[in-house]
């Protein structure tokens, strides 16, 4: 017999099992009470609302409990049956219960209704890797007449991946007074991101022979496959993060790092013998950063090497190790946003003279005590710290843990040169790319708006709702989460909204109707 037509005389047996069911209910509850002594007291860790039950009327129900770190059961008439553990799950507990205390797995009643309860559970099946490619997602559609679909994401690296359902299930069930039924199991076309061949890339020509790197940023093939070209050398290094986003730049394109995970890291070491150097870059930031952010680097935090960024108020920096001493040279004011600027700084260790440049200005010199400048055996790196900073004294920052953080904005024309530029040379170098106002005050980066009602509507009517609130690109690439991952109240007379958003940690915040957030 055809298995096919098998499969289609067993479904059809099974459908008058389940066509009388009238409605469904799906609710919030607490099972403890079915639970032995020991889980009922740790029940009481959960509040009221730690399980779901979507209740099929006169057939049974799909329970999704902390029994089984929420993987649903269907229960019938006191018997019950798992649904497939699609992705294996290991923890701190046992084999149907590997989250003992749901620390890394919760599920969610998106909507219900009397014909249909989406229901939302999100794991991570390995305690050992809590990033982005580690969660899970699994959507359950139930309907009343016991049809449930069921969607499987697995987190991956790169947003493209996850926005391209690179990992997406989708399987189809049937369930009645004999089990579950799997009658279909599907996987969508993956077609991945068009990315044309590389494409044959010349020796970068140099102005002459003191320029030990050059990224201009304006291979942009190369940049849609993440990698972005090392013109001197013609080496590709990999831009790591979320997603490797091109701008247009103050000359060709540019790259936009997300301050928390883009950069672009490689092995160059300088000449042992050099008696000085210079780095320069463009940079556009998009805010303010958290604590110190390199614009480009090489450099053991406060020890070794040099430093050329941004500090925690926004001020350009140029901070160099000599002789084991850490020196510093910044700018009083600090950049503003949405604005490029020309950083360049200008180590010259035969005068013993630090200098830092914006726009082609020397800004506050700084002697140097010695000229035995301390290199750093360790990468050059663009755009991101190498190492988790520490929390900046005198300041309020949550958490007060050490972090990574780096620039958010726009960087474009890296430079090194193997002796310490004068002024004239870098206010030549800063005037070879001539920028109007306009371009200089626009660059290309979305604004920062916090999400919500900026048309001050009213609601209309009072109601809850799960929903996404997008903030700006960056920031959005960095999540892997799917339509709802956020809770919007709204009220029927008040363009007032309350609101639990993932960007504050699910706190409860009011928005006014002109956008503030309380």
């Amino acid at each position: 017999m055809n298995m096919m037509f098998r499969y289609a005389i067993i479904f059809s047996m099974l459908l008058p099992l389940s066509v009388n069911a009238q409605s469904l209910k799906a609710y919030y509850t607490n099972l403890g009470d079915d639970y032995d002594a020991l889980e009922m007291e740790q029940s009481k860790l959960f509040g009221r609302y730690a399980d779901i039950v979507v209740d099929i009327e006169n057939k049974g129900r799909v329970v999704f409990s902390r029994r089984t770190s929420y993987l649903p059961v269907w229960e019938v008439d006191g018997k019950s049956w798992k649904f497939e553990e699609l992705v294996k799950r290991s923890g701190d507990g046992n084999e149907n219960r590997p989250d003992i205390l749901s620390r890394y797995s919760y599920v969610r009643l998106i909507s219900s209704s009397d014909r249909k309860a989406v229901v939302h559970w999100r794991y991570f099946p390995d305690f050992s890797n809590v990033e982005w490619d580690g969660v899970v997602d699994e959507y359950f559609t139930i309907t009343a007449d016991g049809k449930i679909t069921r969607e499987r994401k697995i987190g991956t690296k790169r947003i493209d991946d996850w926005n391209n359902n690179s990992t997406l299930i989708k399987t189809s069930y049937q369930v009645s007074n004999i089990g579950i039924m799997e009658f279909l199991r599907s996987s969508p076309p993956y077609t991945g991101i068009a990315v044309k061949p590389h494409p044959e890339i010349k020796k970068f020509v140099k102005p002459d022979d003191d320029v030990l790197l050059s990224m201009s940023f304006d291979q942009k093939e190369l940049l849609k496959s993440n990698y972005a070209l090392e013109e001197v050398s013609s080496e590709k290094y990999e831009v790591s993060g979320h997603k490797t986003l091109i701008k247009q730049g103050v000359e060709g394109s540019a790259l936009e790092f997300d301050g928390y995970y883009s950069g672009i890291r490689m092995p160059l070491r300088f000449p042992r013998d050099s008696d000085g150097f210079t780095v320069e870059s463009w940079v556009a930031l998009g805010a303010y950063p958290f604590g110190p952010a390199p614009v480009i680097h090489q450099s053991i935090w406060n020890k070794a090497g040099f430093y050329l960024g941004v500090d925690e108020d926004g001020k350009a920096v140029i901070h160099v190790a000599v002789d084991g001493q850490w020196i510093t040279a910044s700018t009083k004011e600090k950049l503003d946003l949405f604005k490029w600027y020309h950083l360049a700084a200008a180590i010259n260790l035969s005068e013993k003279l630090l200098t830092l440049y914006v726009n082609g200005k020397a800004v506050n010199p700084v002697n140097l005590s010695s000229s035995n400048f301390s290199h750093a055996d360790t990468d050059l790196v663009i755009g991101l710290n190498s190492q988790l900073m520490p929390d900046i004294e005198g300041r309020i920052r949550i958490g007060k843990w050490p972090s990574m953080f780096g620039i958010d904005g726009l960087i474009d024309e890296v430079r090194i040169y193997n002796h310490a530029l004068d002024s004239d040379e870098i206010l030549n170098s800063y005037k070879s790319i001539n920028l109007t106002e306009q371009e200089i005050n626009n660059p290309d980066l979305q604004q920062r708006k916090m999400p919500l009602n900026p048309d001050n509507r009213t609601a209309g009517k009072f109601g809850a709702k799960y929903t996404r609130l997008d903030y700006h690109e960056t920031w959005d690439n960095m999540w892997r989460v799917g339509d709802y991952p956020d809770v919007v109240v709204s009220f029927d007379e008040m363009p007032v909204n309350m609101v639990s958003w993932r960007g504050i940690s699910n706190g409860i915040y009011f928005v006014t109707e002109n956008g503030r957030w309380v």
